[in-house]
This record gives structure tokens, C-alpha cells and sequence, in this order.
């Protein structure tokens, strides 16, 4: 989407440098035991993308992300979100967490 972005722009006119500010990678090498985990979140569709090719969510875990395009991945790979950030912040991330539990 960020492409079709700066696509746009250009075709516009604009002059468009592409700067990469980070970039998420698998970890790499197997997972831990992630038994009793009680929550997993998701602050980016690359993170649900490396977290479910590692393996799977663990059972009873609820998955919560921090915005509706990272939820809609998590739901694409089959995932049950149980809260998305209304604020797409780590703070909206941490209410969102907190809502999941019911707190």
C-alpha cells in the first residue's frame, strides 16, 4: 500500500525518495515453549506474518493488535483477534490488552 503511495506521487509529479526505517525479520532458529502464554501481540503485519511461519499461536492465548490492518493479517492467517487499538500507539496497544482481559 505504502508502494501504491508513493506510486501515486509520482505520477503527480512529486519526487518520491523510497528510505527504509526499519525492517522486521524472523527471528531465526526454533521457537521457545510458549506453554501458558496467556496473550500475543501484534504490532505489525510483518510481526503476525514471522510469529505464524514460526509456529502456531499457543492454545488459549488471545491475540490482540494495534490496528485494523494488522488485524485483518492476524485474521487472514486464521487468527481470533480479540481487540484491536482504537489508538494505533503502544499505549492503545496496552488498553487494547487490558480490554482483552476484561480489566
Amino acid at each position: 500500500k505504502i508502494r501504491a503511495l508513493a506510486d501515486e506521487l509520482r505520477k503527480a509529479g512529486a519526487v518520491v525518495d523510497d528510505i527504509t526505517v526499519y525492517h522486521t525479520r524472523a527471528a531465526g532458529g526454533p521457537r521457545p515453549d510458549l506453554a501458558g502464554v496467556d496473550a500475543v501481540t501484534f504490532a505489525s503485519s510483518s510481526s503476525v506474518r514471522n510469529f505464524v511461519e514460526g509456529g502456531p499461536v499457543p492454545q488459549n492465548a488471545k491475540v490482540v493488535c494495534i490496528g485494523p490492518i494488522t488485524a485483518n493479517t492476524a485474521r487472514d492467517y486464521g487468527l481470533e483477534v480479540m481487540e484491536v487499538a482504537g489508538r494505533y500507539s503502544e499505549d492503545g496497544l496496552v488498553a487494547a490488552l487490558i480490554a482483552a482481559f476484561g480489566r
